[in-house]
């Protein structure tokens, strides 16, 4: 049975239907033997060829827009053999070809920027340089094109004095804050572990990470609160996949476009943490007004409150938008 049913499968596929019965030697197609017919693509296929198409287009006319004001300094690109090349990799190799031998910068490309490297006899120029030119924040916000849903949030000095006036004065109280916190968190996710049990690493070291951080950030009111958790961790993690997908649409001018759509689900992460923040400010607001509020909490909101009149939000301005 089985060997007619392999017979029958041979004729059927067979170009010749005279060829029942006898064995018939098939060629193989050459490449010059297609036809039209032949040469016909699948519409999708088709689609997808002309999208790519257009990627690159767009990919290599924004690279040479970009790179054209700082074409004077040496770019070093991915090995074209290894296009999996950490970028650790490719500054060690600028390093070691162009700084060390020549004492010249180099520029390299990274989450769609370019940054220049700078070798160490530039190292006292930097220490005179000012604050707005070694921005980190910024320079976080560029990478990760933050200012689609944060805005003007890194533009004022607000976060930098929270934690000069606030965080630095009572950095041993927040450390043993955050060590007590520790320790509860560990006994909350890990249990009593009295048998053999398998925990997913990543998943346990982010909430208590995120637990101990929220201790000085939030306070009490939040720090264990499960909403609060999933919609900040949300957020986070919105920041990187938001900035990715971003990141592949290769024209900057599209990219603006097209960053106001993209983002709404990130700026709706952003509105629903700062949402459950908003309302414990407003119950800290409240008490200090009415003067019920005599004890001092060690965390950033308290902080937040207390330089709220040197930092006054700007006309307008909404740090929920």
């Amino acid at each position: 049975m089985v060997a007619h049913v392999a017979r029958a499968a041979r004729i059927v596929g067979s170009t010749d239907h005279r060829a029942y019965g006898r064995k018939v030697k098939r060629e193989p197609l050459s490449l010059f033997q297609l036809t039209p017919a032949s040469l016909k693509m699948h519409p999708i296929v088709t689609r997808l060829l002309v999208v790519t198409l257009i990627y690159w287009v767009l990919h290599f006319i924004g690279r040479s827009r970009h790179r054209s004001t700082l074409s004077y300094i040496p770019f070093v690109h991915k090995s074209w053999w290894q296009p999996w090349e950490s970028i650790s990799s490719v500054v060690e190799r600028g390093y070691a070809s162009i700084s060390k031998k020549q004492g010249l910068p180099f520029r390299i490309a990274y989450w769609g920027q370019e940054y220049v490297v700078l070798p160490a006899k530039y190292l006292s120029d930097l220490r005179h340089a000012d604050k707005d030119h070694l921005n980190f924040f910024k320079s976080m916000g560029d990478v990760l094109f933050l200012k689609f849903w944060i805005r003007s949030l890194f533009d004022t000095d607000r976060m930098v004095y929270t934690i000069k006036k606030g965080l630095d004065p009572h950095l041993n109280e927040a450390t043993d804050l955050c060590i007590d916190e520790l320790k509860s968190a560990i006994q909350d996710e890990l249990g009593p572990c009295d048998s053999f049990t398998s925990f997913r690493a990543l998943d346990v070291f982010g909430a208590i990470t995120h637990r101990m951080a929220s201790k000085v950030i939030v306070g009490d009111e939040l720090c264990r609160d499960p909403a609060f958790s999933k919609a900040s961790q949300d957020y986070f993690r919105g920041h990187v996949m938001t900035g990715y997908f971003l990141l592949l649409i290769p024209s900057e001018r599209l990219r603006n476009i097209l960053s106001r759509p993209l983002s709404y689900f990130q700026r709706s992460r952003k509105r629903r943490a700062l949402g459950l923040v908003s309302a414990v400010m407003s119950q800290r607001l409240e008490a200090k007004t009415s003067g019920s509020n005599s004890v001092e909490k060690i965390d950033c909101i308290e902080w937040s409150l207390r330089i709220k009149d040197d930092f006054p939000l700007s006309p307008g301005e909404d740090l929920l938008w």
